[in-house]
């Protein structure tokens, strides 16, 4: 790998873990000061950052990124709108804006932070991986205060973890299926 390579991907990969920082902080707690809305709005902005920085620093396809996002956020519609309304475990039937964005951070983070975790020859690192970080996260948007869980919490968090369980891994093999490299733009050498 050519030292331009190396550089490319790291600035990604910088680029990536602060937008999807910036994008997780935004939307809980923007949500915790009763402007749910403001968050997604904001994450708008970060996925085009994302679509439009980060993918050709990687050498992802644009249009790829943006359906593995669109199919997150149509995935957490379902599932997080499950948890109320199946399970009356969460304040909403309908799961609110904030927390689909949330998904859609999570989603820019697949092919490049998460990335790595495509091509373990572990499938279950990242089931292990939502189950126990899944729950953080709620945990930590539960105690800043953009969630609150009027039921059990014990409960709460099982279903959060097995949510993740799932999600995790099949969202990676979401990401893997979309992924594809652009060709490079590196001109080639005119013969003489």
């Amino acid at each position: 790998m050519s030292s331009w390579d190396d550089w490319r991907r790291k600035t990604g990969l910088l680029l990536n873990s602060a937008l999807c920082n910036v994008g997780w902080f935004a939307n809980v707690l923007l949500a915790a000061h009763q402007h749910p809305l403001w968050g997604p709005s904001a994450q708008v902005g970060l996925g085009l950052l994302h679509v439009l920085l980060v993918c050709p620093l990687y050498e992802l396809d644009r249009r790829g990124e943006v359906v593995i996002i669109l199919a997150s956020v149509l995935y957490a519609l379902v599932v997080e709108s499950s948890l109320g309304y199946f399970f009356n475990v969460v304040p909403w039937t309908v799961a609110p804006p904030f927390i689909l964005a949330l998904w859609a951070n999570f989603a820019m983070s697949l092919n490049v932070s998460f990335g790595f975790l495509k091509s373990t020859s572990f499938p279950w690192v990242p089931a292990i991986l939502g189950l126990v970080f899944g729950p953080v996260s709620y945990w930590s948007g539960i105690k800043l205060g953009a969630i609150e869980v009027p039921h059990d919490l014990v409960f709460f968090m099982v279903l959060i973890a097995i949510e993740w369980c799932i999600s995790f891994p099949l969202l990676l093999w979401l990401a893997n299926s979309q992924t594809r490299k652009v060709e490079s733009t590196s001109t080639p050498e005119l013969e003489a």
